[in-house]
């Protein structure tokens, strides 16, 4: 542009425009009946999470919890199922299959009442293979491609390759060694057939079904599989999945199974043929004993804190089964395990982990005392435990403060301890909170008080006191889909409660505000409500749950609609996108209310010119951008620093003081 003539100039600049942000997808970890252990699983709706995980149980507030959230307006979340490494898969036994080995596709009991049935000949024909050469008028033998899923007296169809001629044939014999078959009559067509032309036959159908308590609550139909490798239809691709896929959403979506996992037991054998024998419906425990390796097993009190977080002592928990094998350990030394898994999740901007004060019930309740229901139904008096008996609740609850700063971009719903009073007994919920206040991890996390008690009729009939994390959640989704992610999730109903474990007054509210305990209020005529908005830091900056959300969203916003910016040429046109790009996001931000300032111009800057980025700044391959905003309620002005390199882009913040 020639800027030597006096005059007005338009300079254009293409601008990506920001995706959409959402801080209240939610990362929930726990244990379930069912489900892949330590693999996020996105979920949309209950139904999807009762196809992946199961049903309600008595050891976990997991089910519970996603019904919570996506009663009181949760949109999307994660989810992350965690066992004890010494959990194990059902298999059917080989002597009722020996061609195809079935197991359950993830470890747990549930897989006792999952049950195979196989229909040798399924109700299509289907391409079973090619010739390998071509076939005169006369010949009575045939070399094929693959004899994999032919047997003695199976009627086949020659189909020709180019021309559509068809000739039906009769199995007389096959050689395993040649892949030579021979037929009981001759070849009548007078052309005969190439090779490449096609062998039709029969294939074979399973069936696969889930029968818990004896309750048929899922079935899978796979028809017209093929036992040849080379083949789409082959039924080990059809059935896990090419290649094997571990969101089970997407596996549902692509027809595979989420019930059983497959094997060719005959895969690499060059002689390998016939097709698979009928069978019955039979169960893949197939009548073993509780400790036969075969069956399926799962402890749920066995389940420690690490299971949960998978942290242990500033390193990752990563257990390993005893039986494992070698691929098994080298599998199990790679995997990130419960929170730890959401570390490859970016999406998510909120975590909760409801089942963390189960490992504490386990180890206080004597063993007799345990309801048969499941440990969530013992009664008050042997899970209301003092300070010193929650352990798990303390450390994992201090975990996942660490794993949001770790992150940068998420925060985390804490449940108070069950049965906690305020200034009674040995555990005050007034001091639960100081477990981590003082830890500048503090600000990522939000306490709630006190547990809900959910309505009997939602849980076929189950009277049950719930952590409320999971009903949070969703309302901070409510919250963020009414009014932007600035809007403070407080004065909001909590759907689907009939009352909280204790009634609050405003005594006793003005003792947990100031100690960052959000409490949960019944109030005549206006219903249940929650009615606290702090997080646990005692920073005046970072008091409150919508600023310290703001600030995160705008870190996310950044690290996500910025990815762009790496690798272009580091000049003027590339700063003015940076800030074109960013104050498109930030006045979105104003104009929802998330900013405070009478103008765009109060609430925030955005500076990305020669004064940010100097010759040396520049010659490091950086670029260096400054965002100011004023975070309403309170408008402490927040300082945000972007820098590019010439191969990632990271965020750093801070507070400035009022503006």
């Amino acid at each position: 542009m020639n800027l030597q003539t006096p005059g007005v100039y338009l300079r254009e600049v293409e601008v990506p425009q920001p995706t959409r942000l959402r801080m209240s997808v939610t990362g929930f970890v726990g244990q379930a009946e069912r489900g892949p252990l330590n693999y996020p699983q996105p979920i949309v709706d209950l139904g999807q999470f009762r196809d992946i995980f199961g049903d309600l149980v008595g050891y976990s507030y997991l089910p519970y919890s996603i019904f919570g959230f996506f009663l009181n307006g949760g949109e999307r979340s994660y989810v992350v199922r965690v066992a004890h490494e010494s959990a194990r898969k059902a298999k059917l036994h080989k002597a009722a299959s020996p061609l195809i080995g079935f197991e359950a596709i993830n470890e747990g009991r549930w897989g006792n009442s999952a049950s195979v049935q196989i229909d040798a000949r399924g109700a299509h024909d289907i391409v079973l293979t090619e010739l390998a050469a071509a076939v005169a008028k006369g010949d009575k033998k045939a070399k094929f491609k693959s004899i994999a899923g032919l047997a003695l007296e199976d009627s086949i169809t020659l189909a020709h390759k180019r021309d559509p001629i068809r000739e039906e044939l009769q199995i007389a014999g096959v050689n395993p060694v040649t892949r030579e078959v021979t037929f009981k009559e001759a070849v009548s067509n007078p052309s005969g057939f190439p090779v490449d032309s096609g062998i039709v036959g029969r294939g074979f159908r399973l069936i696969f079904r889930l029968r818990p308590s004896g309750k048929l609550v899922r079935e899978e139909v796979f028809d017209n599989l093929s036992l040849n490798p080379d083949r789409p239809d082959y039924f080990v691709y059809v059935i896990n999945g090419d290649p094997e896929e571990s969101d089970y959403v997407k596996r549902i979506k692509a027809g595979n199974s989420i019930l059983v996992r497959v094997t060719d037991l005959n895969f690499n054998s060059p002689v390998a043929f016939s097709r698979p024998a009928t069978l019955a419906e039979t169960k893949l425990d197939n009548g073993y004993g509780d400790d036969d390796p075969r069956k399926g097993y799962d402890d749920p009190a066995k389940v420690k804190v690490e299971h949960f977080t998978g942290y242990s002592q500033e390193k990752y928990f990563r257990p390993t089964p005893a039986d494992a094998n070698e691929a098994e350990k080298r599998a199990a030394d790679e995997r990130l395990n419960g929170l730890a898994a959401f570390e490859l999740v970016n999406e998510i901007g909120l975590i909760a982990i409801p089942d963390l004060t189960i490992p504490d019930f386990y180890a206080s309740i004597p063993t007799a005392e345990l309801p048969k229901a499941g440990v969530i139904f013992a009664p008050k008096r042997l899970v209301s435990l003092a300070s010193e008996k929650l352990p798990s609740l303390k450390t994992g609850q201090q975990e996942m403060l660490k794993h949001c700063a770790r992150m940068g971009d998420r925060s985390a719903i804490l449940d108070s301890p069950r049965g906690a009073e305020t200034g009674k007994d040995k555990n005050k919920i007034e001091d639960w909170s100081t477990n981590f206040q003082l830890a500048p991890t503090a600000r990522y996390g939000a306490l709630y008080y006190p547990w809900i008690r959910e309505k009997a009729s939602d849980f076929k009939g189950i009277d049950l006191t719930l952590p409320p994390s999971g009903h949070l959640a969703g309302i901070y989704a409510r919250t963020e889909n009414r009014a932007g992610v600035g809007q403070a999730p407080a004065n909001e109903a909590v759907r689907g409660v009939i009352e909280f474990e204790f009634c609050l007054s405003d005594t006793e509210q003005n003792i947990l505000n100031p100690r960052g305990v959000n409490c949960l209020r019944s109030f005549p005529g206006r219903g249940l409500l929650v009615w606290g908005v702090r997080t646990l830091s005692q920073e005046p900056s970072w008091r409150y749950v919508n600023v310290v959300r703001v600030t995160l969203a705008i870190i996310k916003q950044i690290l996500i609609n910025l990815s762009w910016t790496v690798f272009e040429p580091n000049d003027r046109r590339l700063h003015d996108k940076i800030v074109a790009t960013l104050s498109i996001f930030l006045d979105g931000l104003f104009s929802s209310g998330a900013l405070a300032g009478s103008s765009p111009a109060e609430a925030y800057f955005v500076k990305c010119d020669d004064e940010t980025n100097p010759p040396e700044v520049l010659d490091r391959g950086e670029c260096i951008t400054q965002i100011g905003l004023a975070v309403a309620r309170p408008a402490e002005f927040v300082l945000v620093t972007i820098k590019r390199t010439s191969e990632s882009v990271s965020v750093s913040e801070g507070l400035s003081g009022r503006r």
